[in-house]
């Protein structure tokens, strides 16, 4: 991929010129990075996938473009950690269907218990097989990945309602 392609699929340039609609200076690399504490070449290496940021990098991205996003996908493609951990890059999921999702995940979550509670217990209870700890991970994550997609879409709300 050359660096004139690199640069417009880039998450992190995409944020920056969605962030620059409503706040104009940042439709400059010169001033975004003046907002970022990073020079422009360095900005310019990571907007055109030549340099991998720092995770410090992208907070400050994350805060400056009003992009909660970049964060979660900064973790499930770049960190070392967040792919051990298996975060999932965001979806942007409409608001509607992370409600559903959440309902779902609520109703989910009294059974999680109870299955749990069995184990800790020395029981399991029909229809398990001892994997309710390793369930019980997954749901977890699940839940933490419905969070970051609800901050993600309350985000996008407010930028809209503006």
């Amino acid at each position: 991929m050359n660096a004139d392609t690199a640069g417009t699929k880039n998450m992190y340039r995409s944020a920056r010129l969605k962030a620059a609609k409503n706040h104009k200076p940042l439709s400059s690399m010169d001033t975004a990075c003046e907002y970022l504490f990073i020079s422009r070449r360095l900005l310019w290496e990571i907007e055109n996938g030549q340099s991998r940021p720092s995770g410090e990098t992208v907070l400050n991205m994350s805060e400056v473009y009003q992009a909660p996003e970049l964060i979660s996908n900064y973790c499930a493609t770049e960190c070392p950690l967040g792919k051990r951990m298996r975060i999932q890059p965001i979806r942007k999921m409409p608001l509607e269907r992370i409600v559903i999702n959440a309902i779902y995940m609520l109703k989910k979550s009294e059974q999680m218990a109870d299955a749990l509670i069995a184990t800790a217990n020395g029981k399991t209870t029909p229809g398990m097989n001892g994997d309710e700890v390793t369930a019980f991970s997954e749901w977890v994550s699940e839940l933490a990945q419905l969070s970051r997609e609800l901050e993600v879409a309350v985000s996008e709300q407010k930028k809209g309602a503006k």
